[in-house]
Parts: C-alpha cells; structure tokens; sequence
C-alpha cells in the first residue's frame, strides 16, 4: 500500500474524497445538509460497502434517525464509465452496463445494484472526461486507482467515486536532460484611471504581445486581456530576459500616463490573470507534484490571499493543472508573476531547479486535506509551516548554489511576510519610461449585458418610456451631467434616469457593452 494512502486515508474516507475533489473544483456527487437540503437524497455510511449502504432518503426524519453519516444528492445519469488511472494516464476504461437494475437513480453503480462493467476502447471516451478522471485521482494523493464517471442527462460528466488500486503502481521518475527548453505565457490587463479598458484597444490577437482569447462578451470582440508571449530559451534568466523585452515593447505601445499594467490573480473581478511555464521536457507524476509543492506553495506564501483564493477557484487555478504539449508540458497553476522583475526572475529560477531534480524532491504533505484546504482558502500562516521543510530540500539539490542569487528575493519576500501588490502599474516596477501622455477614453458607461437585455438596451443608443413618451439617448450629452449619469450606473437606479431625463429632456449619452 502506498504508504501516504495509510497514513491519510482520503480514499478510504468517501466523504472526504467528495471534500477533496469538491474543493479542487472538479465536478463530482454534491453534499449536501440533511437538515437543509431538498429531498430525497442518498445516504451513504462510512467505510466501504460495494455499494449497499446506498439508500434513496425520502425524508428530514429518516435522514436523521436511522443513522446515515452523509448524503449526496441524487443524479440522473445517462451513462457511467470506470477509468483505470496510473500516475497521469488512463490504463483501461469500462462502460457500467445493466443487468437487472434495482435502482437506477442510485448515483454509483455496483453489482450490488444490478450492474456490470465492460471493457471498451478508451479512444471511444472524450478526452475531457479522461482529464478528470485523471486530476480527481491525482488530488486525493493516490498513484493509482479506479475513478468513476458518471454522464449526466445535459453532457456534462461527474466524479462518482474513486477507488484504490488492489496492486501497487510505481513510478520510477527519469532525471531530466540539462539543459531543456522553457517558455512562458503570462497575462495582465489594463487599467484607465481606475477602470478595465479591453486589451484588444491598442493590441492584436496574435503576436509575441497580443490578447488573449477571452472577450468581454462572446463574439463581441473586445479582448480583457493582454498575453506576453516570448521566445522559448534554455535557462531562467534567458527567458526573463525575453519576457522583459516585450514588456518594453507593449508599453511603448500604450505611451499613457493614466493607463496602468495590473498583474496577480485577479485584477479586476471575474478575470483571472495566468503565469503559465512551458517546459521542454516529459511531463510525469513525480515532475507534477514537486511543481505544486516546491513551486505553488512559495508563489503562493508572496500572493495576495484575496484575489488568489478566487482564481483558484477557476478552471486554470489550483494544484495539478498542466496542459500537455508537442514540446513537453504547460503548467497552468501560478498566477502572472510579472508584477515585479525580482519576482518573475526568482519564479522562473525556482520552475527551473525543481524540474531538474524533481525525482529527488518529495511531497509527502501536498495532499493532506489540511494543507489543500490551506492552499484554496489562503491560509498563508498554515503553509509557511510547510516553508522551513520546502527551503531545506531545496538548498539539498546540486544546483542549488547556481540559482542562490535569483531566489534570494522570492526567499525574503516569504519569510519576512511581504505579499504582491496587484494594484500597483507594473511599468514602474520594471523601469519601463512611460510617457506623460493622457489617454482619454470618452464618456462612456458600460451596461452589463443582463440589464441591457432587461431594458432592451443596445450598444451606441438607449431608449427609455418616460412619463408613457418614448425619448431617443443619441451620440452627444452634456457634460454637466456627466457625474450624474456615473451614480446612475453605479447604483442601476432607473429613477435617477427618469428623473435627469424630466430635467434635461432625455439627453443623448454614448453606451458601451460590458461583461
């Protein structure tokens, strides 16, 4: 047995299984609250049962006194698959066929219940549910095992179980061929006079400085982000090199004094920003894990907790995500570690000496629900625990000595507690000059789509039934209400409208969409 599985148990522990992945963000069975849910539901008991602890709970009372440990709620699914998983590729897949079907809204299905599996081509299975499978066992700190899948009558695809394997799997990691290529791709966006301004407005789509593809709106194009996309290299500082070029290049393509480059997390709500490494090597469970526990836990010690518990919430944060590439691998879990150059060069040195000697690293305490919980909710004074262990198995590697420098001020930063400031113009942090040119954007209010749709508002104009007569908002207003129609958006108030469109005899106003 693998030894971290002993000591932990998160696979022997179903509920905390469902924990585990639920705070990961990958889809699986919900718990649910017998005191507050809707009914029925499923009640399961401790331990493992092969499926008949399994009840269907019709009510609050029987939920409560006939002696269930948790409940989940109930799914109808279309189609269920068992992937066989070893380290972060799916061995076999099976298809859960009926034979004589007791229950078939019970959410897992055994042969307690009347099922049977089948073994079928795992080129027959979308890739997207193979991923899953294959990070819902990698959270739970197992090597390998037996994940569950479950179709959902809309598409969409659910952890139902995970099980472990009967026999050992091991891996016996490679050490990497030095020097290997690494590249980045890394994100932040910009801020005029306090307030989002598209990337797309002074960049392309494409290009080593362009957006990314995430719009504002769908099909709108108008881009949120900007990506910095250098020239692969074969060290650190080759690529930090590269990547501060093209930070001077974007700047001079924004000269403004009032626009500002915000990099982090999250700058502004609802758009994470990612610090994606590319490396060119082979991407493997041992490579993976000592990149979340020697990488993702130190850049987390110096981010800012607020914005990052969110991004971590997102589909590109968290621990274990990567994206495999012809060239090697890309890890997705850091955030842009551009804010400041000390910062990008100590990331990048660190990215580099773990993936050198990653198969001498171990990460015994990544998976402990503990530590995980610590890492999605930002409880920074739980991980610096985990610092003084992280730092000496670090100083331990050969190569060590060659990136001291570079990692002296991500090191300082976290021992002496101080975090990023995302609010700060990265530009001045890098030296870059920046012109004292003034960007003005116009008078412009940007009108969330969902309220647009409400009052069947469209981009450029606004009409509004005032005292039953309809009045046309066209191009030009008067800038004396400027600040006036500002607390209207701000606060969504129809009243005020009414009320300057009674006084002004509904002035005309330029309307910009808005996520």
């Amino acid at each position: 047995m693998d030894p971290m599985r002993e000591e932990l148990g998160i696979l022997s522990d179903k509920e905390m299984t469902l924990q585990t992945l639920n705070l990961n963000n990958i889809p699986s069975v919900e718990l649910v609250d017998p005191k507050t849910c809707s009914y029925p539901v499923i009640g399961r008991k401790y331990g493992h049962h092969s499926g008949r602890d399994i009840v269907i709970v019709n009510t609050k009372d029987q939920a409560i006194y006939e002696g269930y440990d948790y409940f989940t709620k109930i799914y109808a699914i279309d189609k269920e698959y068992c992937l066989e998983v070893e380290g972060l590729s799916v061995k076999t897949v099976q298809v859960v066929t009926s034979e004589h079907v007791v229950f078939n809204e019970i959410p897992i299905r055994t042969q307690a219940f009347g099922w049977k599996l089948e073994q079928v081509n795992g080129m027959d299975v979308p890739e997207m549910l193979m991923n899953v499978a294959i990070r819902a066992l990698y959270v739970t700190g197992a090597k390998s095992g037996f994940v569950k899948m479950g179709v959902l009558e809309n598409g969409e695809c659910i952890v139902t179980d995970i099980n472990s394997s009967e026999s050992e799997w091991i891996e016996n990691p490679l050490k990497p061929s030095v020097p290997f290529s690494m590249g980045a791709d890394v994100e932040f966006m910009l801020s005029c006079d306090g307030e989002l301004l598209p990337a797309s407005t002074f960049f392309s789509v494409e290009g080593p400085v362009g957006c990314d593809e995430r719009q504002i709106e769908q099909d709108s194009g108008e881009y949120a982000l900007v990506e910095v996309r250098p020239e692969k290299a074969n060290s650190s500082t080759e690529l930090f090199e590269n990547i501060q070029k093209l930070i001077e290049k974007a700047s001079a393509q924004v000269p403004y004094e009032n626009i500002h480059f915000r990099a982090g997390s999250m700058p502004f709500s609802g758009y994470q920003c990612g610090g994606h490494i590319h490396f060119g090597i082979p991407l493997s469970l041992s490579l993976l894990r000592a990149l979340d526990h020697y990488l993702a836990i130190p850049v987390a010690l110096i981010e800012e907790s607020k914005t990052a518990k969110l991004r971590r919430k997102t589909n590109h944060g968290g621990l274990g995500r990567y994206r495999e590439k012809p060239y090697g691998f890309e890890y997705l879990t850091l955030s842009s570690w551009i804010i400041d150059p000390r910062i990008t060069l100590s990331t990048l040195a660190l990215a580099q000496l773990v993936a050198t000697h990653h198969h001498e690293l171990k990460s015994e305490f990544l998976f402990h629900p503990l530590t995980q919980r610590a890492y999605y909710q930002g409880n920074k004074i739980f991980l610096k625990r985990m610092w003084k262990d992280i730092k000496a198995n670090l100083m331990k590697t050969s190569s060590y000595p060659h990136y001291q420098n570079e990692l002296s001020f991500l090191f300082e930063m976290i021992e002496k507690e101080i975090p990023c400031d995302e609010s700060n113009d990265i530009r001045r942090n890098w030296n870059v000059k920046i012109s004292k040119e003034i960007y003005d954007r116009g008078h412009i209010i940007q009108i969330p789509k969902k309220l647009r749709l409400k009052y069947g508002l469209k981009e450029g104009s606004l009409r509004l039934l005032v005292q039953e007569r309809q009045y046309q908002l066209q191009l030009f207003i008067l800038i004396l209400f400027h600040f006036a129609i500002q607390i209207w958006f701000n606060s969504l108030n129809l009243s005020v409208i009414n009320y300057l469109s009674r006084k002004i005899g509904a002035p005309s106003y330029q309307l910009q969409k808005a996520s």
